[in-house]
């Protein structure tokens, strides 16, 4: 099978490696794990030598991304990988609340925080769907649920909203709808 190449390079992307495609296969089970053979095997369909999979399979156990369970199977193991699970698992399960035009709207209230907390705080927001506005106000629709965690406390304010323009014109500003419809149609 492999990957075509060509067919990559004119969607603008690279062929998978050993570790996306081990780690992409784990996170889409329940529970992350397999053993090394099927994980060997399956990273062959994407034209990656056995040889290149296990190296990739040893650098993930070193780098504490997968445990190697007895019996030779591969868990994955590192907290960032599981968070991006839990990310994925949720994105395929969006809420059926259906949308009335209502935001969840929060606002940065602290001043003075570092530029490693600004960026934190703007990485975590952009990760849970939230889109800025404007410099500290951060928006998305509410038939999501309301965040919880760190996002729930200081420096953030919550408020629910309903803008004065079409709501659907406003998500067409705050994030390229079109062009994500355009790039599944290519990717598909």
């Amino acid at each position: 099978m492999g990957q075509d190449r060509n067919n990559l390079e004119e969607l603008g992307l690279r062929p998978l490696s050993a570790r996306s495609v081990v780690a992409s296969v784990l996170m889409a089970m329940h529970p992350p794990e397999l053993p090394a053979a099927l994980l060997v095997r399956l990273c062959d369909r994407f034209g990656i030598a056995p040889g290149t999979t296990r190296v990739a399979l040893s650098r993930m156990v070193a780098a504490a991304e997968l445990a190697q369970e007895d019996g030779g199977a591969y868990r994955l193991a590192g907290a960032p990988l599981l968070a991006r699970q839990r990310a994925q698992d949720e994105a395929r399960h969006p809420p059926v609340t259906p949308w009335a035009g209502d935001w969840r709207l929060a606002v940065v209230v602290s001043a003075g925080r570092v530029a490693a907390e600004r960026a934190e705080l703007r990485r975590v927001l952009a990760e849970t769907r939230f889109a800025e506005w404007r410099e500290g106000v951060w928006l998305r629709p509410a038939n999501l649920p309301a965040p919880d965690g760190a996002l729930a406390r200081e420096p953030l304010r919550w408020l629910l909203a309903r803008p004065g323009e079409d709501p659907v014109a406003l998500a067409a500003a705050l994030w390229d709808l079109e062009g994500w419809a355009r790039r599944a149609g290519e990717l598909l």
